[in-house]
């Protein structure tokens, strides 16, 4: 009986035999540890970043439908354009917070004066809240002076509410501009600060 319990004391635990594995191997264990925590930080930003890329392109499918009711209601302008960028705040020596944005901007050049600009923007506003819009600020209108050859404009801001994007909608109107802005400008726009380029940098 007693050879039998030498015999089992001379053999080493599991335990020891594990402390041992670790002494001899402890910075394969650590690299390994350090390998499984990046690739799961790693995922984790994939995952947020195809959240985010869900969220704008959500945006842009509720711009699309509400761009299109509103021109059903309105009157088709002379031009538009589909924007969808991103681009950068600028900082001393490199680029600052990203910032993407998508929408529409309309150019209506039968808008002659500034009080029918004016009339109309509230027309679109009056669209944009016919629709479910729910309008959660209101930019400062600007009129340079009461004469009709003044430049005048307005913002509304929105949240979409399928994607959660922070928007708005400006109108502007100066009718002394040489450009193709001449006339009304109407612009619906999402944005937001992904973790990555989903379009074109436009700076």
């Amino acid at each position: 009986m007693a050879k039998k319990q030498l015999s089992k004391s001379k053999n080493p635990s599991l335990l020891s035999k594990i402390k041992q594995l670790l002494r001899k191997y402890w910075a394969l264990g650590l690299a390994l540890v350090l390998l499984i925590t990046l690739l799961g930080v790693m995922g984790a930003n994939k995952l947020a970043i195809a959240d985010q890329k869900r969220q704008f392109d959500t945006a842009e499918k509720s711009l699309d439908t509400l761009y299109a009711e509103i021109v059903k209601e309105v009157g088709q302008p002379t031009s538009v354009q589909k924007e969808s960028y991103c681009s950068y705040s600028s900082v001393e020596l490199g680029r600052g917070k990203r910032v993407c944005s998508v929408g529409y901007i309309a150019i209506f050049e039968k808008i002659s004066t500034k009080d029918a600009s004016r009339n109309f923007a509230k027309q679109i506003e009056q669209s944009l809240i016919l629709r479910g819009v729910e309008i959660i600020g209101k930019g400062v209108a600007h009129e340079d002076s009461p004469a009709d050859s003044a430049r005048y404009s307005s913002s509304d801001d929105f949240e979409d509410s399928k994607s959660g994007m922070k928007c708005y909608a400006s109108y502007g109107f100066d009718p002394q501009s040489t450009t193709a802005m001449h006339g009304l400008a109407f612009s619906v726009r999402c944005y937001g600060y992904p973790d990555a380029e989903f379009y074109p940098v436009k700076n």
